[in-house]
């Protein structure tokens, strides 16, 4: 790993740890190990730049993310969803610190919108729509906040849930109903 990296990964840890606020560029260079002049070399506008690393290292792995083709079945639907939880699992340090600083800073929470929140919608939606929903915009919605709710907002709540039983509760939520058998 390079030292810019390391940077960032640090970075990730103590915003994390203490907020985006009480982070100082001296915590986060005793963490990465470096001296805080490697900062300023890798990062001069210090812990905004980071930010916006943040926001664009959480963005290149949301769109390299292989989720399985979420098919017609609840079955597919909820493979989707729950390997689209298990990214959000995966990248909960670095979502929470990016959500958090959303709040406070407008660059952040654009930055965010548009490079993360905004296509994840968009394929929530295309794929409702594909398995049928009847309001795939509402319902994309819906999940989208269930999700960021249940990995980055409430982990402890997602890790006595777990993946599995959340995606097979969105997706009960949103798959389309079944026509009804009259005699």
């Amino acid at each position: 790993m390079d030292q810019g990296e390391q940077i960032l990964t640090a970075a990730v840890k103590v915003m994390d740890a203490v907020g985006y606020e009480a982070a100082s560029l001296r915590d986060i260079a005793e963490k990465a190990g470096v001296a805080l002049g490697s900062i300023y070399r890798y990062f001069p506008e210090g812990k905004r730049q980071l930010l916006q690393a943040m926001t664009e290292r959480l963005a290149e792995a949301r769109a390299a993310v292989d989720l399985p083709s979420p098919g017609k079945k609840p079955a597919e639907l909820e493979a989707y969803l729950a390997a689209t939880i298990s990214f959000w699992e995966r990248n909960r340090s670095l979502a929470r610190v990016l959500c958090t600083a959303a709040v406070f800073d407008d660059g952040v929470a654009a930055a965010l919108r548009a490079g993360v929140l905004k296509p994840w919608l968009s394929d929530l939606r295309k794929v409702l729509t594909d398995v049928g929903c009847a309001d795939a915009v509402a319902a994309a919605k819906l999940v989208q906040s269930q999700i960021l709710f249940n990995t980055v907002g409430a982990p402890a709540l997602a890790e006595r849930v777990g993946a599995a039983k959340l995606a097979a509760s969105l997706t009960e939520i949103v798959r389309p109903a079944r026509p009804s058998r009259r005699a």
